[in-house]
């Protein structure tokens, strides 16, 4: 009768630290499943509308006596675009993920302007019409199905600046060239399914400070930075 009862002790305890690593094995196992949904490579598209971050104005100078004219603005370019993403996220345990994305964007982020003053009229135009950037993203798992995380990287971008001018001074400017910089940002996507989520992103951009561009009759400085809202969907390989 002592060794039934020892052994019924025994065969209790062993069922119950059975159940009790089982669960643990399981609860385990479904946090991974739950990280799972953003680890791997994905692809996707995305859309949104990007707007002046700062209030810019242009900077005159003429440019063969040095002197300087006036400040002319704001210029503040604004609109939608849209374009395309690749990425890959790493489970590096203790619910950290890591990533790495790139993605090319092309719209109509655009402004004009026109003043006079100090006997100068001053009519500006500047467009972003292609971006792109490379960045790292750090994030957690806030729900089983939501990963938020902090982003920031590489940023390039096409953009067309335009001046007409006419008073003391007459004459048109303009530079079409290849914008660079840094952006920064935070996010959040939520998994549909083991394939598919959706995300969203808020992003700073600030490109190139200070761009002098002259025409031999006057110079300009201008100073481009966005501020960017996105939404997106993604589809894990």
């Amino acid at each position: 009768m002592l060794k039934f009862g020892i052994a019924s002790r025994f065969n209790g305890h062993a069922a119950a630290a059975g159940c009790l690593l089982g669960a643990l094995a399981f609860g385990a196992g479904t946090a991974s499943a739950q990280s799972d949904r953003f680890v791997g490579t994905y692809g996707g598209v995305h859309g949104g509308y990007g707007f002046s971050a700062k209030t810019d104005e242009i900077g005159v100078r003429n440019y063969t006596t040095g002197a300087f004219v006036d400040n002319y603005g704001p210029l503040r370019p604004a609109g939608a675009f849209g374009g395309v993403q690749l990425g890959s996220n790493f489970n590096v345990g203790n619910g950290l993920i890591l990533g790495l994305e790139g993605d090319l964007s092309a719209g109509k982020i655009s402004n004009s302007h026109a003043e006079t003053k100090s006997g100068l009229t001053v009519a500006s135009k500047g467009e972003i019409t292609t971006m792109a950037t490379l960045r790292a993203k750090a994030g957690v798992m806030l729900a089983p199905s939501t990963l938020v995380y902090a982003t920031g990287g590489l940023a390039v971008a096409r953009y067309d600046y335009q001046i007409a001018y006419s008073g003391i001074l007459n004459g048109t400017l303009s530079k079409n060239d290849t914008a660079l910089g840094w952006t920064a940002g935070a996010g959040f996507e939520v998994a549909i399914d083991r394939s598919w989520s959706i995300k969203t992103e808020a992003l700073y951009f600030n490109f190139q400070k200070a761009r002098t561009i002259n025409d031999g009759t006057i110079s300009t400085i201008e100073h481009l930075q966005q501020g960017q809202v996105r939404v997106g969907l993604n589809y894990k390989f």
